[in-house]
């Protein structure tokens, strides 16, 4: 089996097919996560405000992290509305579909 795979037209083939395999599945990852890119996303994502921390707490030995940020009011009422919006209109299709 060694001198079949050891043969240079195998390991040629099977790399070879290897970069092939792997250009496919980068592009298919490049596909899944271009929405995220957007430039008007970036754009969002530079521009946006630095979080506001309310408190840092560390613990070495028992290895125990705790970070809070600050949510404005505004924010996160503007967060609840579009949850609500977008989970009734889920709704509605859902009940749609099941009549």
């Amino acid at each position: 089996m060694g001198t079949v795979l050891g043969w240079p037209p195998v390991v040629w083939a099977l790399r070879i097919a290897l970069v092939v395999a792997l250009a496919g599945c980068s592009y298919v990852y490049l596909l899944l996560i271009a929405p995220f890119f957007r430039p008007a996303n970036i754009r969002r994502m530079v521009r946006a405000d630095l979080p506001r921390v309310r408190s840092v707490g560390a613990e070495v030995a028992g290895t125990r992290g705790e970070v809070q940020f600050v949510q404005e009011p505004r924010v996160r009422q503007a967060n609840k509305e579009n949850t609500s919006r977008l989970a009734g209109h889920a709704d509605d299709v859902f009940l749609r579909e099941g009549d």
